[in-house]
């Protein structure tokens, strides 16, 4: 969305219509919203804060002539929207950086909504769907922890000789896995003192479907954000057929509902 160019049109008497390039609203939209972002950062900053906290602030920053000069990203855990409870007006209180607090009014705030359930404030998509996302990064470190041990599963140094010493028995797992731990250590040639064992414990279900659990989980965020499969790199069930159906349905279906939110929220905040 943030490689999309955002022009500004005006319309003519004839009804049609041509780029304003000259209206001040053009370059802040189109080049560079403020003198530290371009406007494609700009823009990915904000989608990026409404996809995952499902909402996207940013200060307005106004000029001489009361035209917005400049949007400034507020990150969304330091932007707080209420409804005063006397006025009864929005109003957003931002936690500053340095400490302290800042009350802006709804003209000085452009606020993307996100769905959510009075309009004033989007929901989270990461605290909707902990569970499934704490699920998928568990997974990600169980991986991670199985394939460092070079993805063979534990095992039990078998004696024939009982060992009641604590510090040999430390000493001797201690040195098994320096030797043999870690994939660059695989297939080396294990060497037992004398009336030792090796057994290696068979690999249990769980380890066996970790790819499948993967694979599953990767298709579930896909899911969360409507994103098609092949988007993510699954190209398990593509032909080139269900692909091209598949981009415009992310058009129609995903993409044009947010494009709609940016179109809407500019022309409500930022056009007078």
């Amino acid at each position: 969305m943030a490689a999309l160019p955002l022009h500004v049109y005006e319309r003519m008497e004839d009804g049609g219509r041509r780029r304003a390039t000259e209206h001040p609203l053009y370059r802040l939209l189109h080049t560079r919203p403020n003198p530290e972002m371009t406007a494609q950062t700009f823009r990915d900053v904000l989608t990026a804060h409404l996809l995952t906290w499902g909402n996207g602030y940013a200060e307005i920053q106004y000029g001489p002539d009361g035209y917005p000069k400049a949007l400034w990203p507020i990150p969304p855990n330091r932007c707080q929207p209420e409804r005063d409870e006397v006025t009864k007006e929005i109003r957003y209180r931002i936690h500053l950086p340095e400490g302290g607090m800042a009350i802006l009014r709804p003209e000085q705030v452009f606020h993307l909504v996100g769905p959510g359930f009075d309009g004033l404030k989007g929901y989270s998509i990461v605290q909707l769907f902990r569970e499934s996302i704490g699920m998928g990064m568990s997974v990600q470190e169980y991986g991670a922890r199985f394939f460092g041990n070079g993805a063979k599963p534990g095992g039990v140094l078998k004696t024939t000789k009982p060992i009641r010493n604590l510090e040999q028995i430390e000493r001797l797992r201690r040195e098994w896995a320096e030797i043999h731990q870690g994939l660059s250590n695989a297939h080396r040639v294990a060497i037992l003192e004398e009336g030792m064992d090796y057994v290696q414990i068979g690999i249990p279900p769980e380890d066996a479907q970790f790819l499948q659990t993967r694979a599953f989980q990767r298709s579930e965020m896909a899911a969360i954000f409507q994103v098609p499969p092949h988007k993510i790199g699954d190209l398990e069930r593509a032909t080139f057929s269900n692909i091209e159906h598949q981009a415009r349905e992310f058009y129609t279906d995903t993409l044009l509902y947010w494009l709609s939110l940016w179109e809407q929220t500019i022309q409500w905040k930022l056009i007078p």
